[in-house]
């Protein structure tokens, strides 16, 4: 009798202090590939993707505004070509979900103007320097790993041997993890990303914000699909083409 008590006291103590979930939490991995190296520190995924014209740095996650659903994403968008580009999110970036039992049309972002309505940029410029830029600056810290001309692993732990071993051809892999700080604190935050121009050489970076698929039941809720249920696939429009960068969720730490 005294055990199914202290039992029970337990039980009601896990409800009131919010006991700790056996269920992670989802984070949305960037899928590696020949064009894309992805980090994950801080529990926070941060996937990069260089082109023949520009370097874009992204992170994806739910999100929620004014009681409307979203996969938010966080990126950033350094122009490597000769020519300014005026980056127009409702035009650059497009992003689809696919689930086991479905698939959804591809969509396009919410309007800056409708997030801005809802959420003060100061706030969302605050979050991507603590979130995105704290992450990027843990990353930065520890060494890198390179690969030398003749296959050799290599510790490089400075930002300037770094870019020495990239002028001087002397890696075949570099992981940049100092560089991509680098490129964060050198861009311009925008928080709720808009409509630049971007001069050769300068970077943006800000927060694009993609409506959840919905339907309405025969009760009139509004039922959003699951995020963790989903992948997700980012089309990013370049100066050189479109490029496609893809998310799987995860268990978090």
């Amino acid at each position: 009798m005294k055990q199914h008590f202290w039992v029970f006291i337990l039980s009601v103590l896990c409800v009131l202090l919010g006991c700790a979930t056996t269920t992670p939490s989802k984070v949305y991995l960037p899928t590696n590939s020949s064009e894309v190296m992805s980090f994950y520190r801080n529990g926070v995924p941060i996937g990069t993707l260089t082109s023949d014209s520009a370097v874009a740095m992204v992170s994806l996650e739910p999100s929620e505004v004014s009681g409307v659903k979203y996969m938010r994403l966080w990126l950033l968008y350094k122009n490597t070509s000769g020519s300014s580009l005026l980056l127009d999110p409702l035009k650059a970036v497009k992003l689809s979900y696919f689930s086991d039992k479905k698939s959804f049309p591809e969509v396009g972002p919410e309007s800056p103007s409708s997030i801005l309505a809802a959420i003060e940029n100061q706030k969302a410029m605050d979050m991507i320097a603590e979130t995105v830029g704290g992450t990027l600056q843990a990353l930065s810290a520890e060494p890198t790993t390179v690969t030398g001309s003749h296959g050799e692993a290599l510790k490089v732990n400075d930002t300037e041997a770094k870019r020495s071993a990239i002028a001087n051809n002397t890696t075949s892999t570099l992981v940049s993890t100092a560089l991509m700080y680098d490129m964060f604190k050198n861009s311009f935050n925008s928080g709720i990303l808009r409509k630049n121009t971007v001069f050769p050489g300068e970077s943006v970076n800000g927060y694009v914000y993609f409506p959840l698929p919905k339907h309405v039941s025969y009760s009139n809720d509004v039922i959003y699909i699951r995020p963790e249920q989903s992948t997700y696939n980012l089309l990013i429009e370049t100066q050189t083409g479109a490029k496609t960068i893809e998310f799987t969720p995860a268990d978090g730490e």
